[in-house]
């Protein structure tokens, strides 16, 4: 537990707080300053779009009439109008969710991760136990997390100052709280299903189901009114009910410390009972030789990635049948609103489209989101297979380099065709069965199209990868993070064409609402593959990098 040295206690688990800290640190510093653009861009826009407060209003009333946005957006209080208001309701949402996934895939990583590639040994194989060992990685991931939260609340204070902002002190500082609440929850979810897995992959499944049950309660709640009460069972909801810069409400974040503190110290106490190895959801050790897709790279590929391919699988699907399944209530309410029903549609780039339709391409953008997380997570895994070591075995025999990434790479590719149709499939089936009827083969082949962005985005990936593999799926999500900014920057103000080009959103064709950009699709596709056959060619004649 303690060293003593010199008449001086030394806490000898000290290094694993720092080493955590030290493998968190750059995640938090991009997610907190991403929080910080996207927010102040936000403002700026609707108020240099709509400098007219009372112009604003009717704009921005006129979009929250509908209360079947807040599946999407936050909550439709009064203050909305405020470039602070305006701001909450736009991103807390997005911005809590995305920093709990992060969040979620750092924790299973630190936890079971280095427990399943055998580095958690070396942590207590001395003085310091199972269970110090993750009270100390939960505190260093805290330290982070801490360190996300000091950059979001000093840029906003500073930026916020801004005459045509004037973001309140109190107002930010609960904002940059309700913010980093998101990966909070994570942290408490990951902490369990760490313990609860036996592998990381597994682990981050169950997190990833567990955030997508807890969130669309939280949307459920949000959109239908009768059921609002579900808000207040979801630690999504209970942030939501924070309400940064008008009636706040802190007294929601005592469920949510609560839940965080004995998430964590029900996982120590597990993490200290069991033994190296073993979980909660134990693997049968007794199985029958199974040797079905071991005799190709890319069967073995597939089979190594089926659950995690399953679990990205089950996420669009289950998005794609929420969206289809509220699209009948969502078009009665914007349709009953004119102008609602314009600027919904707009939103798809053919303000002519149905509102029904625009609903669904609208909605197609939260698929397409999906993907482009999916390739940057699989190219991630990729590098962990070299970094780890495991690589070695492969190309150790008649296995080319060019050849097991090329097939690994194939496996995303075709995961990602498959993810489009079926999606695609289960919003043409359940809009049918509520009477909407829609062209399929638009729908089911004209939704290909929105592969272009995604195939570009894994090109940059993998010739990135072959250049410097540790820099790689860093920077696709900064792509990412630069192409939702720039885009809904582009959805309230006009902005350069050839900046708005460089948004991977701004060449996806929200079909059915629009019709299909083959050329789009043709030019990014192209541009994408001769990506990655540089990159496997870089790949192939680097020495291998090792963690």
């Amino acid at each position: 537990m303690t060293d003593i040295k010199d008449g001086e206690v030394k806490d000898s688990s000290s290094p694993i707080r720092r080493f955590t800290l030290k493998r968190i640190r750059l995640g938090a510093i991009i997610f907190g300053l991403f929080i910080v653009i996207e927010g102040i861009s936000q403002s700026l826009a609707i108020v240099t779009a709509y400098p007219n407060v009372e112009q604003r209003a009717k704009v921005i009333n006129m979009l929250a009439s509908s209360s079947t946005l807040g599946l999407f957006y936050g909550n439709r209080y009064n203050n909305i109008i405020s470039p602070a208001g305006y701001m909450v309701y736009r991103t807390l949402p997005f911005m809590y969710l995305i920093g709990a996934i992060w969040l979620l895939m750092f924790i299973n990583k630190m936890l079971r991760g280095q427990e399943e590639t055998g580095s958690w040994e070396l942590f207590i194989s001395g003085q310091i136990s199972a269970k110090k060992a993750t009270l100390k990685t939960i505190l260093g991931t805290l330290s982070g997390i801490l360190i996300a939260y000091i950059i979001i609340a000093v840029f906003l204070l500073v930026l916020g100052k801004n005459k045509q902002l004037d973001f309140s002190t109190g107002g930010t500082l609960v904002y940059s709280l309700a913010v980093i609440c998101g990966p909070l929850v994570a942290l408490a979810i990951g902490a369990i299903t760490s313990q609860v897995a036996s592998t990381k992959r597994k682990a981050n499944i169950y997190g990833i189901l567990t955030i997508v049950i807890l969130f669309s309660l939280r949307s459920i709640g949000n959109t239908i009114n009768n059921l609002a009460w579900l808000k207040d069972i979801t630690p999504f909801g209970w942030i939501d009910k924070l309400h940064p810069y008008y009636h706040t409400q802190l007294i929601w974040l005592i469920p949510l410390i609560t839940l965080v503190i004995l998430c964590c110290a029900y996982a120590i106490n597990i993490s200290g009972k069991r033994d190296m190895g073993e979980s909660l959801i134990q693997d049968s050790g007794i199985a029958k030789p199974n040797f079905k897709l071991l005799n190709t790279q890319i069967g073995f590929g597939f089979r190594s990635n089926k659950f995690v391919l399953g679990g990205w699988l089950a996420l669009s699907l289950s998005i794609a049948a929420l969206i289809a399944a509220i699209d009948k209530t969502v078009a009665k309410s914007l349709t009953s609103t004119g102008s609602v029903s314009k600027t919904f549609s707009n939103l798809t780039g053919n303000p002519s489209a149905h509102i029904e339709l625009a609903y669904l391409g609208a909605g197609s953008y939260f698929i397409v989101t999906i993907l482009l997380i999916m390739v940057t997570a699989g190219l991630n895994s990729i590098k962990e297979e070299e970094a780890s070591g495991r690589l070695e075995n492969f190309i150790s025999g008649i296995i080319s380099r060019k050849h097991w990434l090329g097939m690994r790479l194939l496996i995303i590719v075709l995961s990602s065709i498959v993810i489009t149709f079926l999606s695609n499939l289960v919003l043409w089936l359940i809009v049918e069965a509520q009477g909407i009827h829609i062209n399929a083969g638009l729908l089911l082949l004209g939704g290909f199209s929105m592969l272009g962005p995604v195939i570009l985005l894994l090109g940059i990936g993998v010739l990135l990868y072959g250049i410097k593999p540790q820099i790689a799926s860093r920077l696709m999500y900064v792509v990412i993070a630069w192409s939702f900014t720039l885009d809904i920057i582009s959805s309230v103000t006009k902005t350069n064409k050839y900046l708005a080009d460089t948004s991977l959103f701004h060449h996806i064709a929200l079909v059915p609402a629009a019709n299909p950009k083959w050329t789009s699709f043709l030019i990014m596709t192209f541009s994408g593959l001769i990506l990655i056959i540089l990159g496997i060619g870089i790949f192939q004649k680097r020495d291998l990098v090792l963690e």
